[in-house]
């Protein structure tokens, strides 16, 4: 009977762990063209996949926000063998609707898979090249990864919003996963003193995600008394929405290319 029982318990020990959900952002949105040229700035996501494990895992899409369409045929699934890694624009090809800038991909992943996302700037030249020449040369800036949905009225904090003195302004994006339509309050708050600076009520669709612009970033470092200097140029945004969420922020340099030039991670 002991031996039986050992047996049971290492069983259920051994057998896989049920996977997770995981909801990432993707991008693909045309900015500026530089001047005198005819390249531009594109703005791009992608989320990779590392194997932790002993055993090949397999990653489930559940779901894309938007009103996404899906080329017929496109992969639903896909394998990773164990230490490797892959990335979803690898696997699955090019997502990126014509619609929208901006949508949520609800994937399904097992638990010894990590999964990092980020947008990656290039500059696309379009003149006389088909497909355009593209340049992956302003870096990386990691993008958040979810594992569950906010509940409805729930706030969600985002701190250590800061540029320092640069001109720069201040992007909230909102994902209302609920099946109604959405009211979220957006207020960007000054962390000297945790003065509001800004604030607005938008609203958003079903199973939509919509970035708002326009946030003013300046007041986070003026008017802070100089025994604050700790918290000088520092601020912190809190998004309240009435249906099951997400929420990501932004803060980024006025009139200046988008190049990220220090990466740092942490291992797993």
């Amino acid at each position: 009977m002991r031996k039986l029982l050992l047996l049971i318990v290492f069983l259920s020990l051994t057998q896989a762990l049920p996977a997770e959900d995981v909801f990432v952002l993707g991008a693909r949105s045309q900015g500026a063209t530089l001047p005198g040229s005819t390249a531009f700035i594109r703005w791009d996501a992608d989320t990779s996949f590392h194997n932790l494990g002993a055993t090949e895992a397999t990653i489930r899409r559940l779901g894309v926000s938007n009103g996404f369409f899906m080329v017929p045929g496109t992969k639903t699934e896909f394998s990773i063998p164990p230490g490797r890694s892959t990335t979803t624009a690898f696997e699955v090809g090019p997502l990126f609707p014509d619609a929208t800038p901006l949508w949520i991909t609800h994937f399904d992943v097992p638990p010894e898979v990590f999964v990092d996302s980020a947008l990656l700037p290039a500059l696309v030249d379009s003149a006389g090249a088909v497909p355009p020449t593209i340049q992956l040369i302003y870096g990386k800036t990691s993008l958040p990864v979810w594992r569950s949905l906010t509940p409805a009225h729930q706030r969600q904090v985002h701190t250590g919003i800061s540029l320092g003195e640069l001109p720069s302004h201040i992007n909230v994006g909102v994902y209302n996963a609920g099946t109604s339509q959405a009211q979220a309050i957006v207020e960007v708050y000054r962390a000297c003193d945790d003065r509001v600076i800004d604030a607005r009520t938008v609203t958003v669709p079903p199973d939509t995600v919509i970035q708002f612009g326009g946030f003013d970033a300046s007041l986070i470092f003026n008017g802070c008394p100089p025994e604050r200097f700790g918290f000088y140029g520092l601020g912190y945004v809190i998004v309240t929405v009435d249906q099951p969420s997400l929420s990501f922020t932004s803060i980024v340099v006025d009139g200046q290319l988008p190049i990220s030039g220090v990466q740092v991670s942490g291992g797993r």
